[in-house]
């Protein structure tokens, strides 16, 4: 039912649609379903058109968005295409300017927000945030190509959610077909005047519990032509640190200028290890366990708590662990404690596992 009416607030029914909205665009986002090219082509031909311009007489895919870069930054440079008069992003504003206009005389801003809030902001959060970020990060520290004239297809999916919420909810939202149906259905992908380039989807995507690219094994993320990007929590990194941790040296810590690179190199390399190679000295030592601390030039300072377990092994032997703390603990207990989400007055454990 499309509404002719204002609507100044939802109803409990239109409030309880939005979860499932949500989920629907941030399941899109994060799919490794190979693109469905059928459905993406014949969504380009309608975005081309409800954008104001004539069909492509080409589509041509490539396996990744690297590619697909690639190769829209070839084109771009033998001149042999021109980017169409309405990039992806003019096409887009094209549309969503009338859509937006209409939809504001439509609805509160008490509504909008609501929407904003439950289901764009979410799916920004798991979508744009957690994988297109790093993605476009990965390309654009290896090539010089066609981002900024890009459509990112299923990466879209939170401002995209936003007027199918509306038209769920009752808003006249015309024109978007086309980019809703290249949003679901495929990759990032580049409008030329004569030819459109598409590209596949992720068809693995591994990511930690706070949603984070990240594999301790493998890549964090692969595409069908073989291109991957490798993350820790969230940190783009080499292929060696993730399958080769054992390679990196001192050296390469305190030679690399990233400094949340750095950090995974420390993780990788292991905290103990890294306090014995340096010969770190104790800064304090009590009955909870050891401190240490090491500078690090243009960051803040490595400080570890070491504590043993209390509780054996089966070979009867005790593990000790190392855990970084933050910087300005000066008291192994101090650090202790702060593992256990306590303040060092208050950390006296009736029983240490």
């Amino acid at each position: 039912m499309i509404a002719t009416d204002r609507i100044d607030r939802l109803t409990p029914e239109q409030e309880a649609q939005l979860p499932a909205i949500r989920d629907k665009w941030i399941a899109i986002g994060l799919s490794t379903e190979r693109a469905d090219r059928t459905r993406a082509e014949a969504a380009v031909r309608l975005a081309y058109l409800q954008g104001g311009l004539a069909a492509p007489a080409r589509i041509v895919w490539a396996g990744s968005p690297m590619a697909g870069a690639r190769l829209a930054s070839s084109l771009a440079r033998a001149r042999s295409q021109r980017l169409a008069p309405k990039s992806s992003l003019e096409v887009r504003s094209h549309v969503t300017e009338q859509v937006t206009l209409r939809a504001s005389n439509l609805i509160s801003s008490q509504v909008s927000k609501a929407v904003r809030s439950e289901v764009v902001n979410q799916v920004a959060s798991q979508v744009a945030g957690q994988v297109w970020g790093p993605v476009r990060h990965h390309i654009e520290r290896q090539i010089e190509g066609r981002l900024d004239g890009a459509g990112y297809g299923q990466h879209d999916a939170h401002w995209i959610a936003f007027y199918d919420a509306l038209g769920r909810l009752g808003v006249d939202v015309p024109g978007l077909e086309g980019l809703t149906e290249l949003t679901a259905s495929c990759g990032w992908w580049w409008p030329f005047e004569d030819v459109c380039v598409l590209s596949e989807r992720h068809t693995v995507l591994a990511r930690d519990g706070q949603g984070r690219l990240h594999s301790a094994n493998g890549p964090a993320v692969a595409y069908p032509d073989g291109w991957l990007v490798y993350a820790w929590h969230g940190v783009g990194v080499a292929e060696s640190i993730i399958l080769h941790p054992e390679t990196i040296t001192i050296a390469d810590i305190q030679s690399e200028r990233d400094v949340e690179v750095r950090r995974v190199l420390l993780e990788r390399y292991g905290f103990d290890r890294y306090i014995m190679d340096m010969g770190a000295m104790p800064i304090h030592a009590d009955d909870t366990g050891t401190l240490y601390r090491c500078e690090l030039e243009g960051d803040e300072p490595l400080v570890v708590v070491s504590v043993m377990n209390s509780t054996p092994e089966s070979d009867a032997t005790r593990k000790r662990y190392v855990l970084r703390v933050p910087p300005d603990m000066t008291r192994a207990r101090e650090a202790v404690a702060w593992t256990f989400y306590q303040k060092a007055e208050d950390y006296r454990p009736a029983l240490e596992t």
